[in-house]
C-alpha cells in the first residue's frame, strides 16, 4: 500500500472512494436528466385500444414517447408534429371531432348554443352510466339550501 492509504487507513480511504463514487453518479444523473427534453402531454385521458394505436404507430416512427398510467408524453419540441401525423391517420379513434358538424340541426347555431347542446349530451350519457348520479347530487348541496330561493309573500 502506498504511504497516502497507511497515513490515514484503508477504512477511511474506502468511504472517501464510496463518497467520491456517490457523488460522481449524482453529477452524472442531474446532467442526464438536464440534457434531456421537456416532456409534454401528447393525448391524455384516452381508452386502453386507442392508446394501444397511438404507441404502436409512434414505435414505427421511432419516436421517443413515455406512458404514465392513462397519458402518453412525448419531447416538446415534437408534439405538434406527431399530433398533425396521428390525426392524418385518425388516431386517436374515440372522441368527438369534426364530425359534430354533420349534423343538419347545428346549422345556424351559435357556439354558445353548440357548447351547452353537447354539455347536454354529455350529461344524459353520465346519467345513462350512472343513474344515481342525481340524487348524489342532490345529498352533495349544502342543508336548507335549494335551487330557487324561498319567498315568502
Amino acid at each position: 500500500m502506498p504511504e497516502f492509504v497507511k497515513a490515514i487507513g484503508a477504512a477511511r480511504f474506502g468511504v472517501m472512494a464510496g463518497v467520491a463514487a456517490a457523488l460522481t453518479a449524482f453529477f452524472l444523473y442531474v446532467a442526464g436528466a438536464l440534457t434531456e427534453p421537456q416532456k409534454v402531454i401528447l393525448f391524455s385521458g384516452l381508452e386502453t385500444r386507442d392508446a394501444a394505436a397511438v404507441t404502436a404507430k409512434l414505435d414505427t416512427m421511432n419516436e421517443k414517447y413515455e406512458v404514465k398510467g392513462d397519458t402518453i408524453l412525448v419531447p416538446a419540441d415534437d408534439v405538434t408534429k406527431l399530433r398533425m401525423t396521428l390525426a392524418s391517420d385518425n388516431l386517436p379513434a374515440a372522441g368527438v371531432g369534426y364530425e359534430i358538424f354533420d349534423k343538419s340541426d347545428t346549422f345556424g347555431a351559435t357556439a354558445f348554443v353548440q357548447k351547452h347542446q353537447q354539455a347536454a349530451r354529455v350529461g344524459r350519457r353520465a346519467g345513462a352510466f350512472d343513474p344515481d348520479h342525481r340524487r348524489r347530487r342532490r345529498r352533495a348541496r349544502a342543508p336548507g339550501h335549494s335551487r330557487a330561493p324561498d319567498f315568502q309573500p
